[in-house]
C-alpha cells in the first residue's frame, strides 16, 4: 500500500514539472515571438526612414573637372583665336589666326631678330626684366640671355627639369608687370633638362601673331 501512495505521488510530481515546464516553455514562445514581431517593426520604420531620407538627398550630375596645368600660353593664344574666329556677329570683326602653334616660335624669332633697338627703352628694360627673372628662378632654375629691342624681349631659360620650369612660371606671373607674356618653345634634353624661350611684348605693342 506504501509503495503504491508512494508512485502515486511521484506521478503527480512528475506530471506537475511537466505541466510547469510546458507553462514556461509556452510563456517562452510568446516573448520570442514578440521580440520577433518588435525586431520586424523596428526593422520596418528603419528602412521607411532610410527611404525618406534618400527622396530627401539633393540629386546632382557629375562634373568632369579637368587636371593638369593650363595650356601653353601659345597654345591659349591659338585657342583664343580659334574661338574669335567663329563670332558669328559680322558686325564685329574679328582676329583670324594667322600661324599654327607650330609656326609661332618660327615667327617671333624672326620678328624680333628683324627689330630696330630703340634704345631709350631696351636698356632699362632689359635689366629690369633680368631682376624680375632672377627674382622668380628658384635653386634649379637659371637666367641665360637677355635681349631687348624695340617692342620685344627675348629670354631663354634653363630649368633642372619641368616641375623647376613650372615653378619658375607660376612665380613669374605672380610679379607685376606692364609687358604681355608668351613661351611658344620649351626643349626637353635627354639630361632631364627643360630650355624655354619667352618672349615679353612691350605695353601697348601686340605679338606679331
Amino acid at each position: 500500500m506504501k509503495t503504491f501512495l508512494s508512485s502515486g505521488r511521484s506521478a503527480i510530481a512528475l506530471a506537475l514539472i511537466l505541466v510547469a515546464a510546458t507553462a514556461m516553455f509556452a510563456v517562452l514562445e510568446r516573448r520570442r515571438a514578440a521580440d520577433d514581431e518588435r525586431l520586424r517593426s523596428e526593422l520596418g520604420r528603419i528602412r521607411r526612414d532610410v527611404a525618406v531620407l534618400s527622396d530627401d538627398l539633393p540629386t546632382s550630375t557629375p562634373q568632369r573637372v579637368p587636371l593638369g596645368r593650363p595650356p601653353s600660353p601659345a597654345a591659349a593664344v591659338d585657342e583664343r583665336a580659334r574661338g574669335e574666329s567663329e563670332d558669328p556677329d559680322p558686325s564685329h570683326p574679328v582676329h583670324r589666326p594667322r600661324f599654327s602653334t607650330e609656326e609661332i616660335p618660327g615667327v617671333l624669332g624672326a620678328a624680333f631678330t628683324s627689330e630696330a633697338v630703340d634704345n631709350s627703352w631696351a636698356g632699362q628694360t632689359t635689366r629690369d626684366v633680368r631682376a624680375k627673372f632672377v627674382a622668380a628662378s628658384g635653386p634649379g632654375s637659371s637666367v641665360g640671355s637677355i635681349s631687348c629691342k624695340s617692342t620685344m624681349c627675348r629670354v631663354e631659360m634653363e630649368h633642372n627639369g619641368l616641375d623647376d620650369d613650372h615653378t619658375f612660371f607660376d612665380r613669374l606671373l605672380e610679379q607685376p608687370t606692364d609687358m604681355a607674356v608668351i613661351v611658344p618653345e620649351r626643349i626637353n634634353g635627354a639630361d632631364g633638362h627643360v630650355r624655354a624661350v619667352i618672349y615679353l611684348a612691350r605695353d601697348g605693342f601686340p605679338f606679331p601673331i
